[in-house]
């Protein structure tokens, strides 16, 4: 048996078949069984066939995770551009997405806001630029909260950010899709969620206030937009320090800024105005007239029918160049008192306020935009009333800025330009304010005759003569002293109060004059010895100083019997400034007319003349009191006085004959007037 192998039996090929059958029927029972679990494909494109409002939040981030792994991958995405459209649909469209289709994708985009960088960037800027202030207020938190987790993953979009949210300060009605009808508190609604909204960045990044500041100046309206968009964002800008108060310097300064460059830009533009305009009309039209109109009055150009025949089609086109430059100024004047008026109502009830360091600390604000912003700028005409109102307001804060003033000039370390624009402030402020006392007047001339002492001690030995270019600030020095003295001279007698025994101001005066008649005047210690001694100085600061200033100082001291300068004035009509400045220019030739070489009759506080917020300053202001006697009975001009005025004319001729002036770039010195 072991031999034989054993054989398998033959199976018949219909056996076989039916086995082959019934295996493949149990596989395909067992495989149709699991069909209840349902299972897709990551590589399907999913769409939702429907109202695409209804789109379920899952379905919407599986959509945007997948449209942001093919943008990184293939640089290319049907459903990205699709994304990037609906934020990028402007709002009542027919194709805008609704507030809550919008609200769903940006949840979505929330989860992957780490990823949202590179090539993903336009998308990104687009959602950051949709009009989101349109929506509404459910779409405005997811909106402000996307914001925070953006900045917070991905810094490099916090300067973009914030530039969008600032441009909603001054154009509102633009970014939120608003008519132009939208009444006051729908604006403010709004506007109130984009405070929320940078509040809300500032808390979550502390960093970002640096974007913040960086953003403010660069969104502010452009020179030709509406006093409405200028004054709306400074209010905003105001807003801002409610919530982020260490940022209040840095605003301040802003605004500041922007009023003293609105200032500044004014003043040329009238000087311009004056002298374009005065070369073209002749006597047909005063300028008087023409300042008129910037300043608010309704007069317009009137050119009779007789008088256009005569006028040329080059006169006529001036004309119109000019009322058009009006407008402009009356636009520019118009936004600095709006600014002004806005800034005066907010210092005021903090430096008025009683609780300890507040006025204080405001003031100081004050001063550091003032070394800052103001006293750099070649002669602003309002925005220093800011100072020169709430520095009177307390004796605290008037010494504060007087003595600001005094370091500046006395300091080597500023600028002669600064130090000699502190001088100008400095005796400005004590002739016009009218809420200072006596013995603010008596403190600041004894510390500017000190510093004008010294510096004529130090500069006489080797000074070979006039020259403002070598001492400016000692000449603004004693330019602000002889200013003073024309305005406050009975705050400098020995002691004021022995002359104001008077029931009535009357009687004050004419007690003076009996003084002054009968020679019992006492003066303060050294005021003649310092007058005198630098009026004969080599230094000859009465040749250097305005002579609007110095014609009247000479005028009141001598009738005061203080100090006689009129044979100084006489002998310095021969005296010729521009060779005192060639020699210490090493021999370079001085170009230009004698006035250049002259101080400026600048008064930073003259008159007030803003409408809107005048009535800040008024009563602040000290008018021109004449001096008892001078110009009535007995106190008339002198000789030398009226011999002063008629050479006046032959000096100027001289000066324009001494050979050494360039006409096209010489400037008039500024004409003045004490009064």
């Amino acid at each position: 048996m072991a031999g034989i192998r054993a054989i398998a039996t033959p199976v018949a090929p219909s056996v076989i078949l039916k086995r082959k059958l019934a295996e493949d029927d149990s596989q395909a029972a067992t495989a149709v069984a699991p069909t209840k679990r349902l299972r897709f494909d990551s590589a399907l494109d999913v769409k939702v066939i429907g109202d695409p409002a209804e789109k379920d939040q899952t379905a919407i981030k599986e959509e945007v995770r997948r449209a942001i792994r093919e943008r990184e991958l293939y640089g290319e995405s049907e459903d990205y551009d699709e994304i990037k459209n609906i934020f990028e649909e402007k709002p009542g469209t027919v194709n805008s997405p609704t507030s809550s289709l919008l609200r769903k994708y940006l949840q979505a985009l929330s989860y992957n806001a780490s990823s949202l960088k590179g090539k993903l960037s336009d998308l990104v800027n687009a959602v950051i630029e949709t009009q989101w202030l349109a929506h509404d207020e459910a779409f405005g938190s997811v909106f402000i909260r996307f914001l925070g987790q953006l900045g917070s993953s991905q810094s490099p979009y916090i300067p973009n950010i914030f530039k969008m949210l600032v441009a909603n300060f001054s154009h509102l009605s633009t970014s939120a899709g608003l008519a132009s009808r939208a009444s006051s508190a729908e604006r403010a609604a709004l506007t109130k969620r984009v405070h929320l909204a940078i509040k809300y960045l500032l808390q979550l990044i502390p960093s970002s206030s640096t974007a913040l500041l960086a953003a403010l100046p660069r969104g502010y309206p452009f020179k030709d937009d509406t006093l409405k968009a200028d004054l709306d964002y400074a209010k905003n800008l105001l807003q801002i320090i409610d919530y982020a108060p260490e940022l209040k310097p840095d605003i301040l300064d802003l605004i500041t800024e922007r009023l003293i460059k609105l200032d500044v830009e004014v003043q040329i533009d009238i000087e311009d105005l004056e002298e374009d305009v005065g070369d073209l009309l002749g006597d047909h039209r005063p300028i008087r007239k023409y300042k008129d109109e910037w300043e608010g009055k309704e007069e317009e150009i009137e050119v009779s029918d007789e008088d256009s025949d005569d006028e040329s089609d080059d006169f006529q086109t001036a004309a119109e160049l000019s009322h058009a430059r009006i407008k402009t100024l009356r636009s520019s004047t118009a936004k600095m008192d709006a600014l002004l008026d806005l800034l005066f109502s907010y210092y005021d009830p903090q430096i008025r306020s009683t609780k300890p360091g507040t006025s204080t600390a405001i003031f100081d604000l004050l001063l550091g935009q003032f070394r800052k912003t103001i006293l750099p700028a070649h002669h602003s005409r309002h925005t220093q009333f800011l100072l020169f109102h709430f520095a009177q307001t307390s004796s605290e804060l008037t010494t504060r800025f007087l003595t600001t003033c005094l370091q500046i000039v006395a300091s080597p370390i500023h600028t002669a330009y600064l130090r000699m624009s502190a001088a100008f402030y400095l005796g400005s402020f004590i002739a016009r304010a009218s809420h200072i006392t006596s013995d603010d007047v008596y403190q600041v001339a004894t510390s500017l005759m000190s510093f004008i002492e010294r510096q004529r001690l130090q500069f006489e030995p080797r000074s070979s003569g006039p020259n403002v270019k070598a001492y400016g600030p000692y000449y603004a020095a004693f330019q602000a002293l002889i200013y003073i003295f024309c305005f406050r001279w009975r705050d400098l007698l020995s002691d004021p109060e022995d002359y104001q025994t008077g029931d009535t101001e009357e009687e004050n005066e004419d007690e003076l004059l009996n003084a002054l008649q009968t020679g019992a005047l006492q003066w303060m210690p050294n005021i003649r010895s310092v007058l005198n001694s630098n009026a004969i100085s080599i230094l000859n600061p009465l040749k250097v100083c305005a002579p609007t200033i110095v014609e009247e100082f000479a005028r009141i001291a001598k009738y005061l019997s203080v100090v006689y300068v009129f044979n100084v004035l006489e002998s310095n009509k021969r005296v010729r400034l521009s060779q005192f400045v060639r020699q210490y220019d090493g021999g370079i030739q001085a170009v230009g007319r004698e006035g250049l070489w002259q101080l400026d009759a600048w008064f930073p506080f003259d008159p007030y003349t803003l409408p809107g917020s005048q009535r800040w300053v008024e009563g602040d202001w000290n008018e021109w009191r004449g001096v008892p006697g001078l110009d009535g009975p007995g106190g008339g001009a002198g000789e030398d006085e009226e011999d002063s005025e008629e050479d006046e004319e032959d000096d100027d001729r001289d000066s324009d004959e001494d050979g050494e002036g360039d006409e096209d770039a010489a400037t008039e010195t500024p004409e003045g007037s004490l009064v």
